[in-house]
């Protein structure tokens, strides 16, 4: 190694100073304290130098000291090297046939040096294991500053480290984070992101939310623009910002993620290199001798589960969150010993320090299989995760009421808990009650408007629909959108998203195409010039229907032209619920379409402008009739060339809950589905009601609602729904209740599908997450497009007599 030239001097009064001179003791001191101490030693006991080399670093170091400085020789060179290249001379044919692994380098040789003159070097207790042996010529793992690395981590992991910060947020709560974190689990997956970005992620998250105030409505926001840094910082390729808004449903602009970005970098000093529990796991997994993939993914599936509960995350440092999963993994598959010296050296803990913390990520273990939140667990369910998620936990880190003596009870996915005939009973009482206190046998219909007060008096604080005419009348959309012309003039530049489904049944169950059960199908999506759009749905060919609609606030983008032939929203609406429109939304299709049974988290106001809409509702305590069960999601993907759709299911698999009662089902099939679905069709009618043009029906959030809709004179249904968000009271917590009791009924039906059970609701938005943030989980795992679901079936309406008593079918679903 050359020696750096002399830096010039300079005469300030008379003194000569030298530029980075010695005077702070940095510059130079680092090369005092790697050079040669036992060197000088040895030199002042009168023994000769290791190395001539050696001598003239240690000589140049007393000079500066001395403020001697000699002019600079550039033709000389100065070359460090090390005992081996004395020798070298003289073993080389020993030497020839020797691998890379024998050289030692010459950082190496210093800081052995250096260490052993301080007294630092300790020898190993035979009892543990040296870990970095078999990395000793890998050049990528550092083997010679590993240990001071993780030195540094421990020290600085504090810095880092989010304390509790929920007392701060008014606006959201752990669950509403659990949910975020469960859905970017999904997206990191879906993008095939590296192990290290998802830590880096929730660091970022939990840090920024511990500094700054965020809505309910900005969350999913925050989880979308951390992971974007976090990709910047870690990924080779990270994912466009263009990615994020379409994973997000489009729930936010592009401008909107480039602004949270800049905030949160702001909020957090552009600090990002911090130790998250990630650099510590692949450590300690070292560490943890014998290890295998099993056992690496089974301490990554328990860190995430500790990563994704927000007391796991707030009260343990990253490095004992990261111990306690290794110890929680070696109990979970019976390791011995439990906790080894080697891994007590490595990690700085003792077991007494990490079995609380172990404990609870066992405890998340056991009740993951049963909770709604799905990404995590379907992710380490998976064969290429050695389905570690389907491993029982480890019995000895559970509470003892858990267990009883020889065998750890853990109800599976088929168990179901068998009711008493009481609590059926009890349940389909509440029907009756709902029915007779609150809501009647119909749907009030207003002549006029309601004040703010009245309106949130007798219908939103009662969760009662209500159709009021005369609220829209003065909307030249009225007289204008009936006439197709207008609308292809307006709109005759602009791409829309079109919506074809084969037979007009999108976002509902349909045969798997390889299974003997149902899957959850949606419809194919294209962007298509409206004029053209609008064609197909008035003139549908025999092969295809089609709609148009996008549930992420359409209206005010892709049709943003007809904003002016309505309200932006509904005053005394605003008025009473205290807030804007959060989404308004677009719906253009004709009696083809239908919708299956689902519900909203959102207050409704469908304004009807052309054409009528007919509704079949049931109210939030009906939900034991809706049969909800989890299905396989798949897409129709249509094919331009053949003009043919093929069902596809996603990869990697996943599940969406949805109701699987069909309302009107063939007269041939009536009677058994009236055996399949006995709480529907024996329980209370449900409430009908068409809704023509020129009304709106407020439709509270929960309600279950089945639609179809007879066209107007331009051979169009046109709809604009006003999503106002919900308020996640008392009520939202008895339904939830209500929701989670077993119902016996359910449970002995006979329906071959054979898929998993499940308590949550049939429809929740699964990327716009803002609408689940108060605590509802049920859809969580879903990372795709949040869908309209008014479309469905296409169904012989003559086919309705009979299972809907008292309904003119006629008259209502007249094509």
């Amino acid at each position: 190694m050359a020696s750096r030239a002399i830096v010039p001097q300079h005469e300030n009064n008379g003194e000569v100073k030298q530029k980075n001179a010695l005077a702070d003791g940095r510059n130079r001191r680092v090369l005092q304290d790697i050079g040669n101490f036992v060197n000088e030693r040895a030199a002042a006991q009168g023994k000769k130098p290791i190395t001539e080399g050696a001598v003239v670093v240690a000589q140049a170091v007393k000079g500066v000291q001395r403020k001697q400085v000699d002019k600079p020789k550039p033709e000389n060179v100065i070359v460090i090297s090390s005992d081996e290249k004395s020798e070298k001379s003289k073993h080389v044919t020993k030497r020839q046939g020797s691998s890379r692994k024998d050289v030692k380098t010459l950082t190496s040789i210093l800081s052995a040096r250096s260490k052993a003159a301080c007294g630092l070097v300790n020898k190993l207790n035979d009892s543990i294991e040296n870990i970095d042996g078999a990395d000793a010529g890998n050049e990528l793992a550092v083997t010679e500053y590993v240990d001071d690395i993780y030195k540094f981590y421990k020290l600085t992991e504090d810095e880092g480290r989010v304390r509790d910060y929920m007392d701060l947020q008014p606006d959201i709560n752990a669950k509403m984070r659990s949910i975020l974190v469960d859905w970017l689990i999904e997206v990191h997956r879906k993008f095939e992101l590296m192990p290290e970005t998802l830590y880096l992620t929730m660091n970022i998250v939990d840090r920024f939310l511990s500094m700054k105030v965020v809505r309910r409505k900005e969350l999913q926001l925050v989880g979308i623009s951390a992971m974007l840094v976090a990709c910047k910082y870690e990924e080779i390729w990270a994912p466009e910002v263009n990615d994020f808004v379409f994973i997000s449903d489009n729930a936010y602009a592009r401008e909107h993620v480039l602004v949270m970005e800049k905030t949160i970098l702001d909020k957090l000093e552009w600090c990002l290199t911090v130790p998250t529990p990630y650099v510590f796991l692949v450590r300690f997994i070292k560490a943890s001798v014998p290890s295998d993939d099993k056992m690496e993914d089974l301490v990554f599936y328990l860190a995430e589960l500790g990563l994704m509960q927000y007391p796991s995350a707030v009260s343990y440092c990253p490095s004992m969150l990261a111990a306690a999963a290794v110890y929680a993994a070696r109990c979970t598959l019976g390791e011995s010993p439990l906790w080894s010296e080697t891994l007590k050296h490595h990690t700085g803990y003792s077991v007494e320090q990490l079995i609380e913390c172990a404990k609870l990520l066992v405890k998340f273990h056991s009740t993951a299989a049963e909770s709604k939140l799905k990404a995590l667990y379907r992710k380490f369910s998976s064969p290429d995760r050695n389905a570690v998620a389907l491993l029982a936990p480890a019995k000895c880190l559970l509470p003892i009421a858990i267990h009883d003596g020889e065998s750890t009870k853990f109800p599976s996915k088929t168990a179901q808990i068998q009711p008493s005939k009481k609590m059926e009973g009890k349940v389909e009482s509440l029907w009756e009650e709902v029915r007779e206190l609150t809501l009647g046998t119909t749907v009030d219909r207003l002549r006029s408007p309601p004040t703010p007060l009245q309106f949130l008096r007798d219908f939103v604080s009662q969760n009662k629909p209500c159709i009021i005419s005369n609220a829209i009348s003065h909307w030249p959309a009225l007289s204008l959108w009936s006439t197709p012309s207008y609308l292809a003039t307006a709109l005759s530049s602009s791409l829309v998203s079109l919506h074809l489904t084969p037979d007009g049944q999108a976002d509902a169950l349909v045969p798997h195409p390889s299974q003997s059960s149902l899957c959850f199908v949606s419809a194919h999506v294209q962007p298509t010039l409206f004029p053209q759009a609008l064609d197909l749905i008035r003139r549908p060919p025999s092969h295809l229907v089609a709609y148009l609609q996008q549930q992420n606030d359409c209206f005010r983008t892709e049709y943003s032209e007809l904003e002016s032939d309505c309200d932006a929203h509904i005053p005394w609406a605003s008025e009473a619920l205290g807030c804007l429109p959060e989404a308004v939304n677009l719906w253009i299709g004709n009696h083809l379409s239908q919708t299956s049974f689902h519900k909203d988290h959102y207050e409704n106001l469908y304004a009807v402008v052309s054409g009528e809409k007919h509704f079949l509702l049931l109210p939030p305590t009906d939900v034991h009739r809706m049969y909800i069960k989890e299905y396989p999601a798949a897409r129709y993907s249509y094919s331009q060339e053949n003009g043919e759709f093929r069902l596809e299911v996603e990869e990697p698999e996943r599940y969406v809950p949805w109701s699987s009662v069909d309302p009107c089902p063939a007269r041939a099939s009536l009677k058994q589905e009236s055996l399949k679905f006995p709480l529907y069709f024996n329980g209370p009618k449900p409430f009908e009601v068409t809704v023509k043009a020129g009304e709106v029906l407020y439709l509270p959030s929960m309600w279950f609602h089945h639609v179809r809709q007879s066209p107007g004179d331009g051979g169009c249904t046109i709809a604009v729904n006003y999503w106002y968000d919900m308020q996640f009271d008392i009520k939202y917590a008895y339904f939830n209740f209500l929701q989670s009791l077993p119902c016996g009924s359910i449970d002995d039906q006979t329906i071959p599908e054979g898929d998993r059970e499940d308590d949550s609701g049939p429809h929740a938005s699964s990327n716009h997450l803002n609408s689940r943030f108060s605590g509802d989980e049920s859809a969580t795992n879903n990372v795709e497009i949040h869908k309209d679901r008014d479309n469905g079936t296409q169904e012989n309406v003559n086919d309705c007599e009979g299972c809907c008593p008292d309904v003119n079918v006629t008259e209502i679903f007249m094509v």
